[in-house]
């Protein structure tokens, strides 16, 4: 009240202003609340930017009772907290209007889940396909559940083929889910086919190709490596240029052939021609059933025949050939030694009748006959009852002038000398043993006497003086 405080008036100012002010004017901290305040008496034109900070307020003193609507604005806002604001991510929210009742919604979805994709990120793309899905350039997904990718790959058929990489083709038409990846790789087979590599081709249900220029067309056939070829059902060929052309058969190496059933080549140049033939090494034929060749250039081309080490050749039932330039052309024959000095044989004579297939004793006669190569051959008999208490041996040295083994049955056959052929006594009876060639390139040893139930074993000792070809 002016004038009634004459004199102290300056210090009751000082005293009054001091209890909501500093030394500095500045307001003391929390001395405005939501009591000192009018409701709306406080706008952003009234306020300098930041000139009222946290610490000048008491917590909660200014509420949305004391604000006016709408008179803080994005330029009265500290920059922290504008960039919280627009940092929210919300650019638009769809309204929906009517009613949706549930077989709408079903039918909707359904229509929408079956979606064709085909991304910006991209150019000439098509995703025709229900489910398809097509991106880079040039791709084409046209079949269902299909996904091509990469440069000009394409993705056809039923549902789940793939194509990516560079002018891929997954094409599904002969069942599902074909794969192709890599370089011009064709996967077209029936269920699971998938062709990867370099222009390689899968072709059957369940093949897979891979590598450079494979071709995997059997059901369940794999190819690997370089030109590899799987033909038949299980097949598998690795290597380079080989071939697997006949069920479960088995190629690997180079340049080699299996194509009899489960037949397995390996190595360089082989064939395995056979059920169950077995050809290793370089240039080895085996082209009797369940037949061996192993070596080098080794034919096995009997039955159960087997044929290893150099040139060498096993070529009736049962037979087998070892070592350089040998051949057991007899069947049971075993031949081995180096064909160009000398060549051992052993072989039983079977019942029956005489052929060129094997020595052989007639029952009824007693008389064995042992078919021999061309040239020298010097040959040992063992002859022996059932019950072995009897045996005969007989040797002999004979000459076929036949100049080839194919010649060898067309040949004059000469006996040089025979020893063991003087009387054996069984029973009361005396036995002796006649020994003569024939003109057929046999050895012809008759009894004197059939002896009883028998067994004949020969060991052979033959000159390689003659040229080693196939017999005919």
């Amino acid at each position: 009240t002016p004038g009634s405080d004459a004199g102290a008036w300056g210090q009751i100012l000082n005293d009054y202003l001091s209890t909501t002010h500093k030394q500095d004017g500045s307001l003391k901290d929390n001395v405005v609340g939501t009591a000192q305040l009018q409701d709306n008496s406080i706008s952003a034109s009234q306020l300098q930017d930041n000139s009222v900070g946290s610490s000048q307020l008491q917590d909660n003193a200014i509420t949305t009772i004391q604000l006016a609507d709408d008179t803080v604005t994005e330029s009265n806002l500290s920059p922290e907290v504008v960039d919280k604001l627009n940092s929210a991510g919300v650019s638009s929210v769809a309204t929906l209007t009517g009613d949706i009742t549930s077989p709408d919604l079903v039918d909707a979805l359904e229509t929408d889940l079956r979606l064709q994709y085909a991304p910006v990120a991209g150019s000439n793309l098509t995703a025709s396909g229900e489910d398809s899905w097509a991106e880079g350039r040039g791709a084409t997904a046209s079949g269902n559940n299909s996904h091509a990718e990469g440069f000009e790959t394409t993705a056809s058929g039923n549902y789940g083929a793939h194509a990516e990489g560079y002018r891929t083709t997954a094409d599904s038409s002969n069942g599902y889910g074909a794969h192709a990846e890599g370089l011009q790789t064709i996967s077209n087979g029936g269920v699971g086919s998938h062709a990867e590599g370099t222009l390689t081709t899968a072709s059957g249900s369940g093949s897979h190709a891979e590598g450079n220029g494979t071709i995997a067309s059997g059901g369940f056939s794999h190819t690997e490596g370089s030109g590899t070829k799987a033909e038949s059902f299980a097949t598998h060929a690795e290597g380079m240029s080989t071939t697997a052309s006949d069920t479960a058969s088995h190629a690997e190496g180079m340049q080699v052939i299996a194509n009899g059933t489960a037949a397995h080549a390996e190595g360089m140049n082989t064939t395995a021609s056979s059920v169950a033939a077995h050809a290793e090494g370089y240039q080895t034929i085996a082209s009797g059933p369940y037949s061996h060749a192993e070596g080098y250039s080794t034919i096995a081309s009997g039955t159960m025949s087997h044929a290893k080490g150099s040139g060498t050749r096993a070529l009736e039932y049962i037979s087998y050939a070892e070592g350089s330039s040998v051949t057991a052309f007899r069947s049971y024959e075993s031949a081995r030694g180096a064909g160009g000095v000398v060549q051992q044989a052993f072989i039983p004579a079977a019942s029956g009748i005489a052929s060129q297939a094997a020595p052989s004793h007639v029952a009824v006669s007693g008389i064995i006959t042992i078919p021999v190569h061309g040239g020298i051959t010097r040959g040992k008999v063992t002859v022996m009852t059932e019950d072995g208490t009897i045996s005969w041996d007989i040797t002999f040295s004979a000459n076929n002038n036949a100049t080839t083994y194919a010649t060898r049955a067309t040949g004059t056959v000469t006996i040089l000398a025979s020893v063991g052929t003087a009387s054996t006594t069984y029973g009361s009876s005396a036995i002796t043993w006649t020994v003569t060639g024939n003109s057929t390139g046999q050895v012809i040893i008759t009894p004197s006497a059939a002896p009883p139930a028998r067994r004949v074993w020969c060991e052979l000792l033959q000159l390689g003086s003659v040229a080693q070809t196939k017999p005919a």
